[in-house]
């Protein structure tokens, strides 16, 4: 009985050692993903951006109706994704902070964050995601806009 307990004990260890391993791991790349996570991150703000000033600009000078529904569904569109632009540029700054840290304590903070991000990789995926979306319906927005 007693081998069969010893058994039992060292298949539980070899389960447990083995899920942490894999624990480890998921961190350890999401980790190392950090940098490029935020070059894509970047890039993504960037063009949106750039998206949206210009679109901005042909809104603000169409001679187009104000209350039409193309212009309310594109003044809605630009308003949603900046707003979504927002939230992300507040990730990028965040996770971004750790190359940019100057002060002992911005590179603590920065180390901290840097610590965190492979628990929080997926709400910056969500907000990645959303975000997308957000630039989908821009586009069908602007498409309707200017037809």
């Amino acid at each position: 009985m007693a081998e069969f307990a010893a058994a039992s004990s060292a298949a539980g260890l070899i389960s447990l050692g083995l899920e942490v391993t894999k624990g480890l791991v998921k961190y350890c790349q999401a980790w190392k993903s950090l940098p490029k996570d935020m070059q894509v991150l970047q890039t993504h703000l960037q063009a949106l951006s750039q998206t949206l000033e210009a679109l901005s600009g042909v809104v603000s000078s169409a001679s187009v109706d104000r209350k039409s529904t193309a212009y309310s569904c594109m003044d809605d569109a630009i308003v949603r994704c900046g707003a979504g632009l927002r939230d992300l540029e507040v990730v990028w700054k965040k996770y971004n902070a750790t190359e940019t840290a100057s002060s002992d304590m911005s590179k603590l903070r920065a180390g901290l964050n840097r610590a965190l991000y492979p628990f929080q990789k997926e709400d910056v995926a969500v907000l990645n995601t959303t975000l997308n979306r957000l630039q989908a319906n821009l586009k069908t927005a602007s498409d309707v806009f200017l037809m």
